[in-house]
């Protein structure tokens, strides 16, 4: 604390108060000169700028139309040996209020079998599928190759990935 008389220490904080009361009316005053400048550029981008943006962008997207049309298909699929074919289904459930939950999970485990390859044979024992057309079965997460056959969400899975099958009771 300064030395001198009562008067003077109360003449120094009411004037460093006044000087912080300034500076956060000029930080305040300057964030907001800031915000308005980078709204007026983001109106009034130099041409230049949205070529850029928008090639960039052109890349980004066919980048991604590239990703989807390598899994794409617009004719059947017929499973080579030892593996299957399944897709998924959204399951619904309403409760007693009438409100429909669906079970969507971003990687399911579970699907309905579309077509079934022929049996696999590997070191002269033969693998039967363990499965039929029309089954809901259960496999490996994270298995198998994800694909789209008519614009339906498929997955391609071998054999053994399958851990088992659902009754339908």
């Amino acid at each position: 604390m300064k030395e001198g008389t009562v008067e003077e220490q109360r003449n120094a904080t009411e004037q460093f108060l006044e000087e912080r009361e300034l500076q956060t009316k000029t930080s305040a005053s300057a964030r907001e000169w800031e915000k308005n400048r980078k709204a007026e550029f983001e109106k009034h981008k130099p041409e230049w700028r949205k070529l850029k943006e928008d090639k960039k962008n052109a890349q980004i997207n066919k980048g991604m139309d590239n990703l989807l049309k390598a899994g794409t298909f617009i004719s059947e699929l017929t499973p080579a040996p030892g593996y299957i074919l399944i897709t998924f289904e959204k399951i619904e459930t309403e409760t007693s209020t009438g409100i429909i939950l669906t079970n969507e999970v971003e990687d399911p485990n579970e699907g309905v079998v579309l077509v079934v390859g022929k049996e696999l044979v590997s070191d002269r024992v033969t693998m039967q599928c363990p499965c039929a057309v029309g089954d809901r079965v259960l496999y490996k997460r994270g298995a198998g190759l994800q694909l789209m056959i008519k614009n339906k969400s498929c997955k391609l899975i071998y054999f053994p990935d399958i851990l088992g099958i659902f009754n339908n009771a």
